[in-house]
């Protein structure tokens, strides 16, 4: 086939097999230096060049882009290989997707058909660039010393480095074999990059579509290496050895050397490649995969331990002995859920009654040796495994299995199609047949472990009751029980150190021990719950808490050797509602709390006061009557308010209400640790300090006026609600909503820099305190944490100005510090800088003022006002210029 070097085009290959064209990110010219080169390495590289030159491969060329190349060695001596970096060039590219997502199944070849291997010659070098993409492979071949200007080429077929040249390859051979395809209908024609595969049912028949290919494949410009076409048995065809009936690796040996985390991960990644045809577990493989746990350092040190040796020596002897068959046409599909141990797992096989050994294993169905799921029960496990099957079989032949059959006792197996909604789903569709009658075979009888229905009762039995309990903060951990006979309440008592959840699941571990007679367990913690109900026979994800793993083992071997039935059941704590449930678990939960045998003096009250609530020193003195020292003490002495400080006052007073439901001010503020309603919106009114606040998924115009609806309903509805100008509060919505309610609404003080002063330290305070309580709420809902922050601003805290909580004041509209009104002022108007007044001062703080006009109440900033005082004769003396005599404070 001739070639037209200077055009860049390849003669002979058809118009309908063009080349498909990269799609560029950019037309930009990417242009990267070439480096220097050592005397060796540049003849090396001149004389590749000079190959690739004859061949057509390369053109001169000016293109403005240009990439680097090298050369490397081969293994052979003298030998080099020429590399061209295209990293640059690829990150411009357009990636194609995958044509082939993975490699065919061999067993699919059918049973005693004859098969012929062919393998194209420099694939990609047969294959053109688009003629406006080959420009942009551009290089450069450097000279010693710059003694000479560069020698540019490009290339003008697929070169080594483009990111999309296999699946342009893989396009354009399949393009080509297309008419052999539609030629030879009854020949299977499997091609998987540059390796082809011919095979059908006579010698007649695969030597004509064989013919058909070779001649479509040089049609479309491709080159055979005829020195590498396989004819006869065995075939070796992508790592596989092929025989007529059989298929099995090519490599019978693999590495016993490991020395680091990168050589045991190649060492899995080719047992991992052949398992499926071997038929290697997962709990075979275990020893390997526990080497992986450790530093992740791909350089880290690893070394072979005696369980990890034994494991690979059986998987040598799998290497050996084990191989997979190719498929019967005329034989149906079956699916063997199978497990010696708690791992189940997949045989896709068929059965051929004709033959000295029926069983025809096909391939091995493993699901992922680490659970997304920390637990994972027999049933869900053979869901798994029959959509995986389902699913594969169907990718490989098209077709869904005659009979599945299922490792289950009768009584299991009758519960489970009608109950399970995991086996339900994973045989939606299906019209075969579920059974637990598998077929007579010593391989099948060896790795077959029937599963018996867990002993878990659906409804309560008629049997002792045991009610368990246990606390985060004094670590007991409570199980609890009526004596049938006295009536007495009996208990077992223990102290375990762990979270509230690993506590509580002591004390269920606990109860096993204590009661093997059937019983009825009842937790007010639905985690540990959930998790005794799915346990028993299931399969257990190793979990970094070491002691929450210990348990979990325990609690399932207790479960595994039970002989009589258990029910679990889960209560909300703290319900108050009657009944022996409620009773039994508030008596539970009165033995996990602190042992007190005296009413504490009332200093210590005040500390335990405060260890739950945190309130400030003046609500502590007002409620406990202790003195000032004593309640600076016990804050000084708390760890939570030592950790979170209270926010600094801001040094100014906003504009406040002159009496309740007067003014409102309101705004956002972000608190993560309540994850998706970290947005509170807080309302504080400026007379009385009363807070309201709202937990909200965003900070929308619609969440506002959520949050102001329950606001109106706990505080009442204020004549002026004032906020910032952000989005949340300037759009339409939220403006009709207040109009709606009689709400007057502002966006700030004019020519004040802290107009929001107010708001802003009152969620500072909330926030501050919901941190100081966090750690004393480990298992609270963010409305719990929310409501009790609440409650201590409004009811507990004050201070020494004001010593009634901010409640009080609120709905008494009443305070010490009563606002009156106070002597003349002069005002400067920051507008137009005249001298206005005198007005009568109401109000007076820092920052701010306010006084009495003749259109109500005005707040300004403080610097804009001073004292009046009334002109005697001696300031309107015309010596004094009669200027008006007055002091600014």
């Amino acid at each position: 086939m001739g070639r037209e070097v200077g055009s860049g085009f390849l003669v002979g290959v058809t118009v309908a097999l063009a080349t498909l064209k990269l799609t560029w990110k950019t037309d930009n010219p990417v242009w990267v230096d070439q480096w220097p080169l050592e005397r060796k390495k540049l003849s090396a590289l001149k004389n590749l060049v000079r190959e690739q030159l004859e061949k057509g491969h390369i053109v001169p060329t000016n293109s403005p882009w240009n990439s680097p190349v090298f050369v490397v060695r081969k293994k052979a001596p003298g030998s080099w290989r020429l590399l061209h970096d295209l990293r640059k060039i690829n990150e411009i590219i357009e990636e194609m997707g995958p044509l082939q997502l993975g490699l065919p199944s061999l067993s699919m070849i059918p049973r005693d058909w004859p098969l012929v291997i062919i393998d194209l010659k420099d694939c990609f070098f047969s294959i053109p660039l688009h003629p406006d993409d080959a420009p942009r492979f551009a290089f450069s071949i450097p000279s010693v010393n710059r003694e000479e200007p560069l020698q540019r080429y490009h290339w003008v077929v697929l070169p080594q480095g483009l990111k999309n040249s296999p699946t342009i390859c893989q396009r354009f051979v399949a393009r080509a074999l297309c008419p052999a395809r539609e030629k030879h209908p009854g020949a299977k024609i499997i091609h998987y990059m540059d390796d082809l595969l011919i095979a059908a049912p006579t010698q007649q028949e695969l030597q004509r579509a064989r013919d058909c290919v070779i001649t479509e494949v040089q049609n479309a410009g491709l080159e055979i290496s005829t020195s590498k076409i396989q004819e006869i048995a065995p075939w070796k065809y992508l790592g596989w050895k092929i025989t007529e009936q059989t298929v099995k690796p090519q490599k019978i040996e693999i590495r016993t050397e490991v020395n680091n985390l990168q050589d045991l991960q190649q060492l899995l990644g080719e047992i991992n490649w052949m398992r499926s045809i071997l038929g290697i577990t997962n709990d075979e493989l275990a020893p390997l995969f526990n080497l992986l746990k450790g530093d992740s350092n791909i350089k880290s040190h690893r070394s072979l331990t005696p369980e990890a040796r034994e494991a690979l020596e059986k998987i040598a002897g799998a290497l050996q002995q084990r191989q997979a068959h190719h498929f019967v046409t005329s034989l149906p599909f079956f699916l063997a859920v199978l497990g010696e141990k708690i791992q189940l797992y997949g045989l896709i096989f068929q059965w051929d009654s004709s033959q000295k050994d029926p069983l025809l294993i096909l391939e091995w169905i493993f699901l992922s040796y680490r659970s997304p799921r920390m637990i994972l029960s027999s049933l869900e496990m053979i869901a798994q495994i029959i959509i995986k099957a389902r699913t594969r079989l169907q990718t490989m032949a098209g077709k869904d299995f005659k009979t599945i059959y299922l490792p289950l006792k009768k009584d299991y197996f009758d519960w489970a199609l009608q109950k399970s909604e995991d086996l339900q789903i994973a045989l939606l569709d299906y019209s075969g047949v579920c059974t637990i009658h598998f077929p007579s075979h010593k391989l099948l009888k060896a790795k077959l472990s029937f599963r018996e229905k867990p002993k878990i009762s659906e409804v309560p039995l008629d049997a002792i009751t045991v009610f368990t309990d246990g606390s985060g903060k004094t670590h007991k951990s409570v199980s609890t029980w009526q004596d049938d006979i006295t009536g007495e309440w009996k208990s077992d008592i223990r102290i375990v150190q762990g979270s509230p959840q690993i506590v509580e699941l002591a004390a269920v571990v606990r109860a096993f021990e204590l009661f093997q007679q059937p019983f009825n367990l009842i937790t007010d913690s639905a985690y540990v719950a959930n998790v005794v109900k799915r346990l028993e026979g299931s399969l257990l994800r190793e979990v970094d808490n070491e002691n929450l793993y210990s348990y979990l083992l325990c609690m399932r071997t207790l479960l595994q050797n039970r002989n009589h039935k258990y029910f679990v059941s889960h209560i909300r704590a703290h319900s108050s509602l009657p009944g022996f449930l409620a009773e039994g678990n508030a008596h539970a939960d009165k033995l996990t709390m602190p042992i007190s045998r005296t009413l504490p003096n009332i200093f210590e009250q005040a500390k335990l006061s405060h260890a739950f609530f945190h309130q400030n020193a003046q609500a502590l003195m007002d409620t406990f009557h202790i003195s000032k020292s004593q309640a600076k003490e016990i804050i000084s002495a708390c760890p939570d308010c030592q950790l979170v400080q209270p926010p600094a006052s801001m040094g100014a007073v906003n504009p406040r209400g002159l009496h309740s439901l007067q003014l409102w001010q309101t705004d956002v503020t972000k608190y993560p640790s309540f994850g998706k309603l970290k947005n509170i919106h807080v309302s504080v009114d400026t007379f009385s300090g009363a807070v309201f606040a709202s937990l909200h998924t965003g900070e929308t115009a619609q969440h506002a006026c959520r949050h102001f609806l329950q606001a109106f309903a706990s505080l009442g509805v204020p004549q002026e609600i004032k906020t910032d100008n952000g989005p949340t509060y300037i759009g339409k919505v939220l403006d009709k909503f207040l109009k709606r309610w009689g709400v007057h609404h502002t966006f700030g003080i004019p020519h004040s820099p802290t107009g929001q002063a107010v708001i802003e330290r009152t969620y500072q305070t909330l926030k501050s305190l919901l941190d100081r309580q966090k750690r004393g709420e480990a298992d609270a809902t963010p409305y719990m944490c929310l409501n009790k922050a609440l409650y201590v601003l409004n009811f507990l805290n004050c201070s020494f100005a004001e010593p009634t909580p901010p409640i009080i004041r609120h709905f008494s509209n009443s305070t010490r510090a009563k606002l009156k009104e106070n002597p003349l002022v002069l005002v400067r108007n920051p507008e137009t800088g005249q001298i206005e007044g005198p007005f009568k001062l109401i109000t007076w703080g820092k920052g701010y003022a306010c006084v009495s006009t003749a259109f109500g109440p005005k707040w300004l900033a403080a610097r804009h006002v001073k004292p009046y005082r009334v002109q005697t004769q001696a300031e309107t003396d015309p010596k004094t210029g009669g200027r008006e005599v007055g002091t600014q404070t």
